[in-house]
């Protein structure tokens, strides 16, 4: 009897296991961390090829979204994901992708279509101006 018991609680445990495989993403947006809403609007993005190479690309933009009091929420090898400001919690991120040596894609990518043209031309700027 025990061992019915042992085997139907296991089994219990392993279905709301499968049940929660989409929890951590549900636990990311909850708590304001997410890039899937960025992720889905890539396709839309901004794109330009800039002539540096990915670090030093990487770092101009990092440094213009601290002068713009961007909220950077999330740094990963290819993204940074940040609010506009800690007011403007309107979700961008900008995903970088090395072409060569000297020569960077960055993309510029917010589902807010007048704040990805206006972040877009700052951060081109930004990074022209340089």
């Amino acid at each position: 009897m025990r061992r019915i018991l042992v085997i139907g609680l296991l089994g219990c445990w392993l279905i709301a296991l499968a049940g929660c495989a989409s929890l951590g993403q549900k636990a990311k947006g909850f708590l304001g961390i997410s890039v899937k809403e960025i992720e889905d609007v890539r396709d839309k993005a901004i794109v330009k090829i800039v002539d540096y190479d990915y670090d030093s690309c990487y770092r101009m933009v990092e440094e213009e979204l601290s002068e713009m009091e961007a909220y950077v929420y999330t740094r990963r090898k290819d993204l940074i994901a940040f609010y506009m400001s800690r007011t403007d919690t309107t979700t961008a991120g900008i995903f970088f992708k090395e072409i060569d040596k000297q020569k960077t894609q960055v993309e510029v990518a917010c589902p807010v279509v007048d704040k990805k043209e206006q972040l877009a031309g700052e951060i081109f700027a930004a990074l022209e101006k340089q």
